[in-house]
């Protein structure tokens, strides 16, 4: 009958508008050999281990970077998580790298637990969190860099090794990598050009141990052809202020028009009011097309801010599936409050809203994983740890079919 042809014309044309047109949201197609990262892939996993920063980078080379991994509030079996996942991700491999931003134990206190007795990764941090590692008896003078006692005793012994092996970097403030001229010890991709490679943005600029603005600022870049680059920007706890100023210091270093682009930015410091990606000059430098928070749930630092969320403009994210996101509100002095609030002027609410665009935070969405094959495309999957037994051997399975993908092989920026 006519109307039957009819109806299947217009079932044909339907399903190929969805098919061609309609993102693949919620349907997810990662596998454990994408989260790994080489043979021409790039795989960048923003790891949940509550209030602190783990990220774990594949690079299409085969090498692996681990940047930071740390937390200080969180339940202990979502660290433990993390670690099984790091372990798995690794899958019998060691990283060949590892940079710590900067000396705050939410940065670095999980990293002796992933990287094996046996490992020699090149470690990479800031001058001014460099110990010292004074001969027995000596007492230091005023003035001199912290002794080994400021860092926790298993990454003091992975540094001391790294020492030993002639494998410790430091970043001083006045270093940087040129454009075109990637950082030589941060091997990522096969060619090292302007559009390949990871760049030192800046790193050491404050004075003193474990200060944010010591936070080295890393900046991925990776196109296998003539293509916009994928991009991730990971920058540690670097704030506004201080002298110099990072933010003014970046911009200046790297004028070039659309250099500091940004595909990927995980949020500085997780989200506080002050860090650079709450800087509205600098968000006009880097369009950030995603932006990831690293925060625990109830933290009591209330991150992410209300107004570090809402200052990414809605110009440059991209939209996709809908997704919780909670944030802190400032709340008015009020007569309830304890004396310590008041005196400070300010109290916390936190606040979970739906968002239809590409702020994601790990305490809502779990891990967040961006996959890129140099194509001048990437595609983003969130993923929220499965809470079951990591000794089954269908662990890695459960964990694959919490993930959902929210971007699909978008345009990179």
């Amino acid at each position: 009958m006519i109307w039957q042809r009819w109806f299947s014309v217009l079932m044909a044309v339907t399903i190929a508008w969805v098919t061609t047109v309609s993102p693949a949201y919620g349907v997810s197609d990662l596998t454990w050999e994408k989260i790994r990262g080489g043979s021409g892939t790039m795989s960048v996993s923003m790891i949940d281990v509550g209030q602190g920063n783990c990220v774990a980078i594949g690079c299409p080379n085969g090498k692996k970077i681990l940047a930071d991994c740390g937390s200080t509030k969180g339940d202990q079996a979502l660290k433990d998580l993390a670690v099984h996942y790091i372990n798995y991700l690794l899958d019998g491999s060691q990283f060949d790298y590892i940079v710590l931003s900067h000396g705050d134990k939410d940065h670095y206190n999980i990293i002796h637990r992933v990287v094996g007795s046996l490992t020699n990764p090149l470690i990479t941090l800031p001058e001014g969190d460099t110990p010292r590692f004074y001969p027995p008896g000596y007492v230091p003078k005023s003035g001199e860099l912290p002794e080994m006692t400021n860092y926790d005793p298993g990454f003091l012994n992975l540094l001391k090794n790294a020492k030993k092996n002639r494998n410790l970097r430091t970043i001083e403030s006045t270093y940087f990598d040129k454009i075109g001229k990637p950082n030589p010890d941060l091997q990522c991709s096969a060619i090292q050009n302007e559009s390949n490679g990871i760049y030192v943005l800046a790193g050491n600029l404050a004075e003193g141990f474990a200060k944010n603005n010591n936070s080295i600022v890393l900046f991925l870049k990776y196109a296998n052809k003539a293509v916009k680059p994928f991009t991730i920007m990971l920058p540690g706890d670097a704030e506004t202020g201080g002298n110099p100023d990072i933010v003014n210091t970046i911009e200046k270093r790297y004028a070039k028009a659309n250099f500091l682009s940004t595909d990927v930015m995980m949020a500085s410091h997780h989200g506080a009011e002050k860090g650079i990606t709450a800087d509205s000059s600098f968000l006009d430098k880097t369009k950030p097309q995603v932006v990831v928070f690293s925060a625990g749930k109830k933290n009591t630092f209330n991150h992410p801010r209300c107004s570090a969320v809402n200052e990414i403009s809605d110009a440059y994210l991209l939209k996709c599936q809908n997704h919780p996101l909670t944030r802190s509100i400032k709340q008015p002095v009020s007569y309830s409050m304890s004396a310590s609030k008041k005196r400070k002027g300010e109290e916390f609410k936190s606040a979970k809203i739906t968002s239809y665009d590409s702020r994601f935070g790990t305490m809502d969405s779990g891990t967040v994983i961006s996959l890129s094959d140099g194509n001048g495309k990437f595609s983003l999957y969130t993923c929220p740890f499965p809470r079951t037994d990591t000794s089954r051997s269908d662990w890695p399975d459960d964990f694959l079919e919490e993930c959902t993908k929210m971007i699909d092989n978008k345009p990179t920026n």
